[in-house]
């Protein structure tokens, strides 16, 4: 392993050291709470802007329309997943553990290329060999391309440099270009096409918040010629386990809404929809405690073996942190979601309060379950990773039908809540009694 990844050359102007990923002993912790309050900011700005779209959208498309744009938005998460290849997952830890960061970024985003190429490919074959109505698949395609782009960005970089809110700052950009087009699109040129319209803006926003974040990085990442097959390979075997669980979390998350629309149709899709979009704002609370934690535990794995101190008690402190923030938002989201679905939609969306209801129990246990997966992650423990989440992925895709046809959009809801009972179960059983990891995880 350190033969491929030590001692390489930077490449470029040969200005950006190692030590430009940042130790967190080397961070002030003014620069931590500056970079944490202005994420925070600028995150429920994107939440804010997002729940805005979602509710526009939903009144102005309808059940039916709203339904194939929530398609699409599932259609691209496994784009997403597929084009990453875990990478999304693994490249804080990776960044951290490695003596030549910019090689290490440079080699998983040659991966992702390679991988757009292989995705797009079998996109064609599928499109070609499978019947699909227009709409649909037109919608399926602007989500895919703007989810290649999503997947290309350099998010990493900016999280293990404590930089992360510049990052949420163009996602915010994407939201507002998206915003802005589909506005104008409904008012001054075609409202009667706005499905089309808002697939063509999803895919052109996404495509200017990545030109925006690959603009932010220009002076502190230089494309180093460092990556070669050898280290591509090395990647792949490292990322291979965790590209399978989270193949494994989305399809107990995501798998299941296209089961419900199989089965129930594009009404029933939209209803859940809007109600997932809600809980986005819990999501989102615990997917940023995710990322301020992240280059900490990269740091903690990477050196617990001389501080002595067990993981264990690192675990339970992040644990802890997470479900009392996780609780807080999802009990607020519970108040708070269905009184703006009643204010804003009316009884049209009516379905989706009792889903709202029953996702922010899942929102609950999503917090500890992302602080077990990062530990997972950064002690190497991906086998296991995989197994316990394609296990709630295939359990959850098994009992989603019956769940479905018993209780509609709610047994969405239930097959999620029973998966992450699972994840966490199993997790934090191994990380709380394992004596595998005394010793000190090696930079790579």
């Amino acid at each position: 392993m350190n033969a491929i990844t030590n001692n390489l050359p930077i490449g470029g102007d040969g200005k950006i050291p190692a030590a430009l990923i940042a130790e967190s002993g080397d961070v002030s912790k003014s620069r931590i709470r500056r970079s944490a309050i202005l994420l925070v900011v600028a995150n429920y700005a994107v939440a804010f802007v997002s729940m805005g779209i979602n509710m526009v959208l939903a009144n102005k498309l309808g059940a039916s329309g709203y339904g194939v744009f929530r398609y699409g938005i599932v259609i691209g998460t496994f784009v997403q997943c597929f084009v990453n290849l875990g990478s999304h997952r693994t490249i804080v830890r990776d960044l951290t553990h490695a003596d030549d960061p910019a090689a290490m970024m440079s080699t998983s985003l040659a991966k992702r290329m390679i991988a757009t190429v292989i995705v797009t490919f079998i996109g064609v074959i599928v499109s070609l060999s499978i019947d699909i109505p227009g709409p649909i698949l037109f919608v399926a395609w602007m989500f895919g391309l703007a989810a290649v782009c999503t997947s290309l960005s350099p998010k990493g970089w900016f999280d293990v440099q404590y930089q992360m809110h510049w990052h949420t700052i163009t996602v915010l950009l994407e939201k507002v270009i998206f915003a802005v087009m589909a506005a104008a699109w409904a008012l001054g040129f075609a409202g009667q096409n706005l499905l089309f319209g808002a697939a063509v803006f999803w895919f052109i926003a996404r495509a200017a918040g990545l030109a925006a974040q690959l603009w932010f990085i220009r002076k502190t990442f230089k494309w180093t010629d460092a990556w070669n097959r050898e280290r591509l390979i090395w990647l792949w075997h490292e990322n291979k386990w965790i590209f399978g669980a989270v193949l494994g979390g989305i399809l107990a998350s995501f798998g299941t809404q296209l089961v419900l629309g199989s089965l129930q149709g594009s009404r029933a899709m939209a209803h859940f929809g809007m109600a997932f979009s809600m809980v986005a704002m819990g999501q989102l609370f615990i997917t940023q405690v995710d990322r301020l934690m992240a280059p900490k535990i990269a740091q903690i794995t990477r050196r617990h073996g001389k501080d002595g101190i067990p993981v264990a008690r690192h675990l339970l402190k992040f644990a802890s942190w997470a479900a009392v923030g996780s609780i807080a938002v999802s009990g607020s989201l519970a108040i708070v979601g269905p009184l703006a679905i009643r204010i804003f939609l009316g009884e049209k969306f009516e379905p989706s309060v009792e889903i709202l209801y029953w996702l922010c129990v899942w929102c609950m246990l999503l917090g500890m379950n992302l602080v077990s997966a990062r530990f997972l992650i950064c002690l190497r423990c991906h086998r296991l990773q995989f197994f316990t989440s394609i296990t709630r992925g295939i359990l959850a895709m098994a009992f989603a039908p019956y769940l479905v046809m018993t209780f509609g959009g709610k047994g969405v809801a239930f097959a999620m809540i029973f998966s992450a009972l699972i994840f966490l179960t199993i997790n934090y059983s191994f990380l709380l009694t394992t004596k595998r990891f005394e010793g000190e995880i090696k930079a790579v």
